[in-house]
């Protein structure tokens, strides 16, 4: 079997296994993960994103309650505490957070931001601009590469569920 090919098996198998793991058994304590350990700690070392202080990321949230919003000219939509991470209560699951567990998801631009929030074409949503206070290093799971190694296979899968 040719490299690539061996690349995409062995990518393909720590997927698989993961995912079954994740979705069938135990979501957030799942055991048997070594392969996908591995996997994620190639990306780690391949694919890290560093977002400086002072970038401006962009949060979007559905509008529920217009109620809620603030409506300080020319401003409409959360104030500052609702435009953040989502309010005690009202967290739902996510693709990454259980129900009840908080977690902000954020985008490099106000239309991937409104995009995320799985907004329906009548809502209305809020957008709003958070400024990184800290060095930020995140994962980078786009993939725009040639399958060349192990780590640009998992890569593809996991931007392919995501």
């Amino acid at each position: 079997m040719n490299k690539d090919k061996e690349n995409l098996k062995i990518a393909i198998e720590g997927w698989l296994g993961a995912k079954y793991e994740l979705v069938e058994n135990n979501r957030f304590f799942p055991k048997n993960m070594g392969k996908f350990y591995e996997l994620i700690d190639l990306i780690r070392k391949s694919s890290m994103l560093f977002i400086k202080p002072a970038t401006i990321l962009y949060r979007a949230r559905v509008i529920h309650d217009e109620k809620e919003l603030s409506n300080t000219k020319p401003f409409l939509g959360y104030n500052k505490e609702g435009s953040f991470i989502s309010p005690r209560g009202i967290t739902n699951d996510g693709r990454v957070n259980p129900r009840l567990i908080r977690y902000l998801y954020v985008a490099n631009d106000e239309v991937t931001a409104a995009m995320e929030c799985r907004a329906k074409l009548e809502d209305k949503i809020s957008i709003a601009e958070i400024q990184c206070s800290n060095m930020l290093k995140i994962a980078d799971l786009v993939y725009y590469k040639e399958l060349e190694g192990v780590d640009e296979c998992f890569r593809f899968l996991l931007a392919r569920e995501f």
